[in-house]
């Protein structure tokens, strides 16, 4: 077996297990980098060695380090897979040294008061783009997963919200697939989220109506279609929102917006991350602890207020007191 012929397996194994938008990156940079690259040689004789070489390479051809680091990644799991099907004793990828990473940067985040203002602005020109940017900013859902929400996706009674497919581009087509993270999840909406998605289906409604047309059984939440029978293109709102802003913001600021008001509130990174849908909580502590300052000086206060002298002057007596306190707790503070 050849790299390449590993590198098909490998993707084929995939399918229906990522996106199609995900799947057809891949084949992208496995047609054009790792087959020309890597696909000849025997995979018992892949070495580090050939890895290393690859990644220079590509760096000299003019690649990012950020796109030779997905390579890496995307060579590394299709040897993992092979170790697995007993056709390789280890993974040589691990023993490879790709580009180092940088820090990830603090995402932008637009402050409450632009958010408001853009929003009014989407009300009064576009109702389709207002409730997308408005459930983004409340909900803190990616772009595919607002577009491929449908009608029954809303639980009036129960105030929440199923994010559980995501519409994306693959081939030139529209096409639902599961969530980035393949996970469904249902976050909970708040009462004027709620009103905004009654009084969007309400304008659905009049507007079917008035181009003598039926909504389906399930109409698209997002539609621009007056039956509501076709979802928006997330590219679409991409482009809309960007001209509405000026320039000066992108639709995937309204997530970052999300996130770092629901952190600086103090909710729990752990029911952000879920929220969001990261993959886990590590996720969004590395993206977003810029959003927990407050957090950070109840920690510096603790720690201070622990090292303080005794304000009675008895500082020793103090240090045996917490000593005392430290043995009958086990070692436990």
């Amino acid at each position: 077996m050849t790299v390449a012929d590993l590198l098909w397996a490998w993707l084929a194994s995939l399918e229906g297990r990522r996106r199609p938008s995900t799947l057809a990156t891949h084949r992208g940079y496995v047609t054009n980098r790792l087959v020309p690259r890597l696909g000849a040689l025997r995979l018992g004789e892949l070495r580090a060695f050939h890895l290393d070489a690859a990644y220079g390479a590509w760096l000299a051809e003019g690649l990012a380090p950020g796109t030779v680091r997905r390579l890496h990644a995307m060579i590394r799991a299709a040897l993992a897979q092979a170790v697995r099907w007993d056709l390789l004793a280890t993974n040589p990828a691990t023993r490879a040294s790709p580009p180092s990473g940088r820090p990830l940067q603090t995402p932008g985040v637009p402050d409450p008061a632009e958010v408001r203002g853009w929003l009014a602005a989407a009300r009064a020109e576009d109702p389709v783009l207002a409730l997308a940017a408005s459930l983004a900013a409340l909900s803190g859902a990616r772009r595919g997963e607002l577009c491929a929400l449908r009608w029954s996706a809303v639980d009036r009674s129960g105030g929440t919200l199923l994010l559980g497919a995501s519409l994306g581009r693959h081939e030139g087509r529209l096409v639902v697939g599961p969530t980035k993270t393949g996970r469904v999840r249902r976050i909970a909406l708040g009462p004027a989220a709620l009103r905004l998605v009654e009084e969007h289906q309400a304008w659905q409604r009049r507007r079917a109506a008035a181009a003598g047309l039926a909504l389906p059984p399930d109409p698209y939440l997002l539609s621009y279609a007056p039956d509501a029978s076709r979802p928006v293109s997330p590219d679409t709102l991409t482009h809309r929102w960007r001209t509405l802003c000026g320039g000066r913001a992108r639709f995937h600021d309204l997530r970052h917006f999300a996130a770092t008001v629901a952190l600086g509130a103090g909710v729990p990174v752990r029911d952000v991350a879920a929220r969001l849908g990261h993959a886990s909580a590590s996720t969004t502590l590395d993206r977003y602890a810029h959003a927990l300052p407050a957090g950070d000086q109840r920690a510096a206060a603790a720690l201070e207020a622990a090292l303080e002298p005794d304000p009675g002057g008895n500082d020793q007596s103090a240090r045996h007191r917490r000593s005392q306190a430290w043995t009958r707790n086990g070692g436990a503070p």
